[in-house]
């Protein structure tokens, strides 16, 4: 027991660093949602201002900014207000904050999936989604942002149409083959998400089992063989 005690000291230290290694990554994946969401709003505003000065609006200009600036830049940015209470609440545990996250990251990929569906290649930043979760090493977290990003690209697909320039999958062979690819381009990244995963949880194991070696290695130079207790060089330390 003499000896289990120090090992669970060590081990306990190393897991705490590796915690605030997540921390640190879950705080840059808000950030990186809060700049999704930015972007998004200042690509239509952008977009906005070229189709007003073009021929190519097929709507009136005040419909088109309600449609495609207020309402989605609207949700986006109470989605994110949302992830802003996530990533500050005291009483959430660090596990709850990245699922949080890294859900509302799907559900804001979500928005602009129905708003810009004519565009079968914006279901590509569904990627995104599964490759910032990566650097937590966790199944569950990975698979479940996977699961939802599929889920939010049936949805959109399927049951939604905010474009009205968006061709159905049941209407165009060549749209359903655009969204077929869209989706195994996602399955492929995921499951390669996951196998990253496996090998970053095993080189996390391996870190840990080092770490755990080089203290005992340190502690043990503190020792006096015979009687077991500190010896000069502990007490110079």
């Amino acid at each position: 027991m003499d000896r289990q005690e120090p090992e669970d000291k060590y081990i306990s230290t190393v897991r705490e660093e590796y915690a605030r290694i997540d921390e640190s990554w879950l705080l840059l994946h808000y950030k990186i949602t809060a700049a999704l969401v930015v972007f998004a709003f200042l690509a239509e505003l952008t977009m906005g201002l070229f189709l007003a000065n073009s021929d190519l609006l097929s709507t009136t200009v005040g419909r088109f900014v309600l449609k495609y600036m207020v309402v989605p830049g609207g949700v986006n940015f109470a989605l994110l207000a949302v992830a802003t209470l996530v990533i500050h609440a005291r009483g959430l545990s660090q596990t709850a904050k990245i699922y949080g996250i890294s859900l509302l990251f799907v559900s804001i990929n979500f928005v602009l999936f129905v708003v810009h569906g004519a565009f079968a290649s914006i279901y590509y930043i569904a990627g995104i989604a599964v490759l910032l979760t990566v650097i937590y090493a966790d199944y569950t977290v990975t698979g479940a942002t996977a699961l939802a990003s599929v889920a939010a690209m049936a949805a959109a697909e399927l049951f939604t149409k905010w474009d009205t320039d968006k061709v159905s999958v049941f209407e165009s062979t060549h749209r359903l083959g655009e969204v077929l690819v869209s989706l195994l381009v996602l399955l492929a990244f995921s499951l390669t998400a996951m196998v990253v995963v496996r090998f970053e949880r095993k080189k996390n194991l391996v870190s840990l089992q080092k770490e755990v070696q080089r203290q005992q290695l340190q502690h043990s130079l503190q020792l006096d063989d015979m009687t077991g207790i500190y010896n000069r060089k502990a007490f110079y330390d």
